[in-house]
């Protein structure tokens, strides 16, 4: 295998899973050098880091995950590396898996996020899951972090991305910009079947409101989304919470689901009335 660096933003991530992503990233990737880029850690986080072989650390205090991505970026020397998230765990083999899909034409190889939520999320992805097999709908407002391009376990080519210039004010999506980003020089971000991570996103529950706000707004800067399907997604959180409830009574759930939608809208909103676009 190859030799690559990988990138690693972190915050405040010195927790137990941490420990398994790193053991994780030592087992299956052919580490030249982890840069890590912290943004300002109070916990412990950087002492942890600090312990393992061939670690690089850097600090954006007052940046974010797109200012980090680029100080990240910056600091490569190998010809691909990798950038892998705090929270996420890489399938066995994950580099020897990657390689077999880098060709002249790619740009990037991505492994599918296979997400461990906790209940308020669980249960409700369960419950409209069901739902939609049940009614035979596979259409729906939201872009999975798969298609829109997930830079939790991403082996990317150096070159392409070593001029890149993130909007600063990315602090979600900037995985998206990135994507389109490779693929508006011509080349493939390819997500194989047999290529994957555990993310283990936890409770995330005391961010709702800046996350679903922020990913509206975002969602409207970058045009992902039409007014009108936003609309059609907030009108419709109520029935689905419902339904939700007869198949999983997780009242939790339902509070969390409503808020996100409706910070959610409220976002895009925002975005879509100062009418900018990147």
């Amino acid at each position: 295998m190859m030799k690559v660096d990988v990138v690693l933003l972190t915050k405040n991530s010195n927790k137990p899973v941490l420990r398994l992503v790193l053991e994780s990233l030592y087992k299956n990737v052919n580490v030249n050098r982890l840069i890590v880029v912290d943004g300002g850690s109070t916990d412990g986080t950087v002492e942890l880091l600090s312990k393992y072989p061939r670690v690089e650390i850097h600090y954006d205090a007052n940046g974010t995950r797109a200012t980090s991505r680029e100080i990240g970026i910056k600091c490569v020397e190998t010809e691909w590396f990798l950038f892998l998230d705090s929270d996420v765990v890489l399938c066995k083999n994950w580099q020897r898996i990657a390689e077999k899909y880098i060709r002249d034409d790619v740009g990037a190889v991505q492994g599918r996020d296979v997400p461990v939520r906790s209940p308020e999320i669980q249960d409700y992805f369960y419950a409209i899951s069901r739902l939609k097999e049940l009614i035979k709908v596979k259409s729906g407002l939201g872009m999975d972090a798969n298609a829109r391009g997930f830079t939790g376990d991403v082996l990317i080519r150096t070159e392409l991305v070593k001029d890149i210039k993130i909007p600063k004010f990315l602090h979600i999506y900037e995985d998206y910009y990135i994507k389109r980003y490779i693929e508006r020089k011509g080349f493939k971000w390819v997500i194989p079947k047999d290529l994957y991570c555990y993310h283990l996103m936890g409770d995330r529950s005391h961010r709702i409101k800046s996350d679903a706000y922020m990913a509206g707004y975002f969602c409207s800067m970058l045009n992902l989304y039409k007014l009108s399907s936003v609309i059609g997604g907030a009108m419709g959180i109520f029935p689905k919470v419902l339904v939700a409830l007869c198949m999983r009574p997780n009242f939790k759930m339902a509070k969390f689901q409503i808020l996100r939608q409706t910070y959610f809208f409220v976002g895009f909103l925002r975005g879509y009335m100062r009418g900018i676009k990147i």
